[in-house]
């Protein structure tokens, strides 16, 4: 059966942090084979940054997955500054506001959450109050390979593990591929649905041809259902 919010037999290619929502950058992030784009905490930028994304993407025949995690992030504003009593309100206000966009694919509705900030019954309730407002389009969240990782994985629609594999070292010394596809693995196996982050960025050194060829296909083989990067 088609899963919400993802079309039967696609396979959703994302790019994170895709750059100013122009009708060029976008062309051209469309070129290279993404179909999904996504800015960080968009939902909780201006309204007019907010349509202007999306109306952008959507000319260019992509997906936005819609970053939701300003409103209940307390690290970022503004959910930093507003009481925590306020925030699943706020969250609830935006989805109402654009899940009838049609560019809108994912809602992201956290990055990376670790126990000193978030529970993982606290990202149940995030995700909880995103679907009682729009139970077809699915959320997705960063999951990194810290504490309690698996705890969280039940939380959330779509997980999306990362990891940094690619180290200051000089190749093939330097790299930490192997964990990389242990820890994917690890989370294909705890979650129903699984998309792995292929971090391909200068963190802090770019990772080279190998490297990526070696992300790529070994994220292929855990089961996965689409990829980011």
């Amino acid at each position: 059966a088609e899963k919400p919010g993802i079309p039967d037999g696609t396979f959703p290619i994302v790019a994170f942090s895709a750059g100013n929502p122009s009708d060029t950058n976008f062309a051209e992030v469309k070129s290279y084979g993404f179909d999904y784009v996504h800015r960080y905490r968009l939902a909780s930028r201006d309204d007019k940054q907010v349509k202007d994304y999306l109306d952008t993407a959507q000319r260019q025949k992509l997906k936005v997955m819609l970053d939701m995690s300003g409103f209940v992030d307390p690290r970022h504003s503004p959910a930093k500054d507003m009481p925590a009593e306020k925030r699943l309100a706020a969250l609830r206000a935006a989805v109402r506001k654009w899940k009838d966009h049609p560019a809108v694919g994912f809602w992201y509705i956290y990055d990376e959450p670790s126990p000193k900030v978030v529970t993982p019954a606290q990202l149940k309730a995030i995700h909880d109050a995103v679907k009682a407002e729009c139970p077809d389009i699915p959320t997705a969240y960063a999951q990194h390979w810290g504490e309690k990782w698996w705890e969280y994985i039940p939380s959330v629609d779509i997980a999306m593990p990362d990891f940094y594999p690619v180290r200051d070292q000089a190749f093939p010394e330097g790299n930490k591929l192997a964990l990389m596809t242990e820890f994917f693995g690890n989370v294909a196996k705890t979650s129903e649905r699984s998309m792995p982050i292929v971090q391909c960025f200068g963190f802090p050194r770019l990772p080279n041809t190998a490297e990526v060829r070696y992300m790529l296909f070994s994220s292929l083989t855990q089961g996965i259902e689409g990829l980011a990067f």
